[in-house]
C-alpha cells in the first residue's frame, strides 16, 4: 500500500512539473519569439530602427530592416481600416469577425499588419473589403451574407480572393460593391434591396400553371432578387463609381453623374424623394465622386470660371489643361450637419467657423437637402461617413463636418461641427469610417483619430482619440500572444 501511494506521489509531482513547463511555454516563449522578429518602423528621416531584444539570436524568421513607410491611400470601413502603401503592401487593423482581413482567421487584428501585397487601390464596406492587384484583379474578403464580394457561396470568406479581372477602379458600399473594368462596364454585387445595383430587385419569369378546369396556360411570376451573389454588368462607359449605404453614384467619361437606389434623405439632389430603378442622370460637368459610404451624396463639379474657359477655348480651337479641383456640391442626409450647411436663419453670420456647436445648448434646423448646393472650392478629394465628411483641398488643407461625438473629427474635442472647420494641414488623402477616420499627410505618414473600440485605430491604447495621432509603429507580424493584452 505504501509502495503505491508513493508511485502516485510521484506522478502527481511529474505532472504537476509537466504542466508548469508547458503553461511556461505557452506565455512566455510565443511573447519572447514575437518580440525577437518585430521590428517598430519610426516615421523620421532617420533609418529604421529594430527594438528587438534578443537581436543577437538567430530564429528561424525573417528579420525586418527597412527604411522608413510611405502611405499613400486609405480606407476606413465600419470598425476596421485599410491603409496602402508605396510599395504594394496592403495593411489593415480592427475588427476581423467576418474575415476582412485576409488574415485566414477571424481573430481580431490588434495593430497596423501587412496581409496582401501588390495592391494598388482599396475600399473598405461594413464587413467586407475589396483589394485591386497591379495586374487588374480583384481580390475579396469578409462577409458575404448579402452577396457583398460574390466569391461563391453565401459564405464568410476568410482569405483573400481573386473574383473579376480588368478592373482599374473599385468601390465598397455597406453591403453591396461596385468595379468599373477597363472597357469601362460597370460591374455590381450584393444587396439590392432599394435598387441600388442599378437594376430592378425583381424579374418576371415564365410558369406554366392549370386552371379550375385543368386547362394549362403560361403566365409570368414575379421572382424577388433583393440579394445578388454574382457580379452582373449594370452599366457602361463608367468612370469612377461611389457605393453609398442604400444608393449609389455613377460617372461616366462625358462627366454625368447617374444615381440608382434609395432617394428617402435627397440623395438625388432633384428636389424629390423617390428613389430609382434604374440608372437616373442629375447633374453634369462633374469631375469625381466621394469615397466611404453614407445616405449623403457628395460630387466635385467643374466650376463656373472653369466652364466658362472651355467653351471659350473651344470657339477659339485650343485645348484646355486639365485641373484636379473643382467645386463641391453635396445633398441628402444631413442630421448631424455632415454637409456643412447651415439651416438655420437666425445663426449668427458672424460666428467663428472653430467655434463648437452644442446642439444641446443651440437649436438650429437640420434638415436634410434635396437640391444640391455649392459649399467649398478649390476641392480635389471628398469623403463621407453616415454622419461626419471630410473634404481636401488642393493647397493640402483638410476640412470637416458632421457628428464628432467619438473624436472621429480630429479637432481635439467631442463636439459636433455643423460648419466645415479646418482639422489639418499638408493633408495627402483622408478616409471618413463609421465612427473613426484616417488620414495621410504629404511627407506619407499615416494620423488616425476617433472610435478605437475594435481596435481599428492599430495605436495599441484602448480609448478613443479626439484629436489626430501618428501611428509610430507596426506590427510585421501576428500577434502570437493578443490574449496577454
Amino acid at each position: 500500500m505504501k509502495k503505491f501511494f508513493k508511485i502516485l506521489f510521484k506522478s502527481i509531482i511529474w505532472f504537476v512539473l509537466i504542466i508548469t513547463i508547458a503553461f511556461f511555454l505557452y506565455v512566455f516563449y510565443p511573447l519572447i519569439f514575437s518580440y525577437a522578429s518585430k521590428t517598430t518602423i519610426y516615421y523620421s528621416k532617420a533609418a529604421a530602427v529594430s527594438t528587438s531584444i534578443y537581436s543577437n539570436i538567430k530564429y528561424r524568421v525573417e528579420k525586418y530592416l527597412e527604411g522608413d513607410l510611405v502611405f499613400t491611400r486609405v480606407s476606413a470601413g465600419t470598425f476596421f481600416s485599410m491603409a496602402l502603401t508605396d510599395d504594394g503592401r496592403l495593411w489593415v487593423t480592427g475588427s476581423n469577425r467576418c474575415g476582412q482581413m485576409g488574415t485566414g482567421k477571424r481573430d481580431d487584428v490588434k495593430a497596423w499588419t501587412s496581409v496582401l501585397s501588390n495592391v494598388v487601390d482599396i475600399a473598405a464596406g461594413e464587413d467586407h473589403a475589396l483589394a485591386l492587384i497591379k495586374d487588374g484583379r480583384l481580390m475579396v474578403a469578409g462577409s458575404n451574407y448579402d452577396g457583398e464580394i460574390a466569391a461563391g457561396s453565401m459564405k464568410q470568406i476568410f482569405k483573400w480572393k481573386a473574383v473579376l479581372s480588368n478592373v482599374v477602379f473599385i468601390a465598397a458600399g455597406e453591403r453591396h460593391s461596385f468595379a468599373v473594368r477597363k472597357d469601362g462596364t460597370l460591374w455590381a454585387t450584393g444587396d439590392n434591396s432599394f435598387h441600388q445595383l442599378g437594376v430592378p430587385n425583381y424579374y418576371y419569369r415564365k410558369v406554366v400553371k392549370r386552371d379550375r378546369y385543368g386547362e394549362q396556360y403560361e403566365t409570368r411570376v414575379k421572382v424577388w432578387r433583393k440579394r445578388v451573389n454574382k457580379w452582373i454588368r449594370v452599366f457602361t462607359d463608367v468612370e469612377q463609381v461611389y457605393a453609398g449605404t442604400n444608393h449609389s453614384m455613377a460617372l461616366r467619361k462625358d462627366g454625368t453623374l447617374w444615381v440608382a437606389g434609395k432617394n428617402e434623405f435627397g440623395q438625388y439632389g432633384d428636389g424629390k424623394n423617390k428613389g430609382s430603378e434604374m440608372w437616373r442622370q442629375v447633374v453634369n460637368n462633374v469631375k469625381s465622386v466621394s469615397t466611404g459610404f453614407s445616405s449623403s451624396s457628395m460630387v466635385i463639379r467643374k466650376s463656373e470660371k472653369e466652364i466658362a474657359a472651355e467653351k471659350q477655348a473651344k470657339i477659339k480651337g485650343k485645348k484646355t489643361v486639365y485641373k484636379q479641383e473643382g467645386d463641391l456640391w453635396v445633398t441628402g442626409w444631413n442630421w448631424n450637419g455632415q454637409l456643412g450647411i447651415i439651416q438655420d436663419e437666425d445663426a449668427d453670420e458672424d460666428e467663428d467657423e472653430e467655434a463648437a456647436v452644442d446642439y444641446e445648448d443651440e437649436e438650429f434646423e437640420r434638415a436634410n437637402q434635396y437640391y444640391w448646393s455649392d459649399v467649398l472650392s478649390n476641392v480635389i478629394h471628398v469623403s463621407s461617413a453616415p454622419n461626419h465628411c471630410f473634404s481636401l483641398t488642393k493647397d493640402g488643407r483638410l476640412y470637416a463636418a458632421g457628428s464628432n461625438g467619438r473624436g472621429q473629427l480630429g479637432t481635439g474635442d467631442f463636439k459636433d461641427r455643423r460648419k466645415w472647420v479646418e482639422v489639418a494641414r499638408n493633408v495627402w488623402d483622408v478616409s471618413a469610417g463609421h465612427f473613426h477616420s484616417l488620414m495621410i499627410k504629404r511627407d506619407g505618414t499615416l494620423w488616425v483619430c476617433g472610435d478605437n473600440y475594435e481596435d481599428q485605430l492599430g495605436t495599441d491604447k484602448w480609448y478613443d482619440e479626439e484629436g489626430w495621432v501618428q501611428i509610430k509603429k507596426v506590427s510585421k507580424r501576428k500577434r502570437w500572444y493578443s490574449f496577454w493584452r
